[in-house]
């Protein structure tokens, strides 16, 4: 228990309310290497497309799980498949997303830091080239909008074949 207690922070305890603790969790450690499968991730797929999220144990990228997204048909757009973190953040704060990725084939990502109440205004808004080779990544937002709920979400309906990702982080 004292192993488990250390790799995931649990002592010593914090007594503030489970709200508060939560954001600062999801924000602090977004299951960066899938530890927890797809825990406090959200996994969607829309319009047509038909994706299978998968926790690979046997290709991985940094830790003893990685996140597989399988494109099995693709839509007419790339949120037709997505996978999404939601945290809280303050407002004018700059935040610094990582990640690691790979794909089977060469495959568009698109990453995006948004706010869900005004998803037209992006605080990061980048497309990356996946290939085979592992590849890091590191995108510095805007200042943020105002304080309250955000989400990094990974955009990928639009091609078919499979895709890793690993180590994703904010600071």
């Amino acid at each position: 228990w004292n192993r488990w207690a250390d790799k995931v922070g649990a002592l010593p305890l914090d007594t503030r309310p489970y709200g508060r603790r939560r954001n600062d969790y999801n924000r602090a450690k977004p299951n960066d290497e899938f530890d927890e499968n797809f825990g406090g991730w959200d996994c969607h797929q829309n319009g047509g497309a038909e994706l299978d999220f998968e926790i690979d144990t046997i290709r991985t990228i940094s830790g003893e799980k990685t996140a597989r997204i399988i494109i099995n048909k693709s839509g007419v757009r790339p949120a037709n498949g997505w996978l999404k973190w939601s945290f809280r953040a303050e407002k004018d704060e700059r935040l610094t997303i990582s990640f690691k990725a790979c794909s089977s084939q060469p495959t568009e990502l698109k990453f995006r830091l948004e706010d869900p109440g005004r998803i037209n205004d992006k605080a990061i808004n980048e497309s990356v080239e996946l290939n085979s080779e592992v590849q890091s990544f590191s995108f510095t937002s805007k200042p943020l909008f105002r304080s309250g709920e955000y989400q990094l979400v990974f955009y990928m309906g639009l091609s078919q074949g499979e895709i890793w990702i690993d180590s994703v982080t904010i600071s």
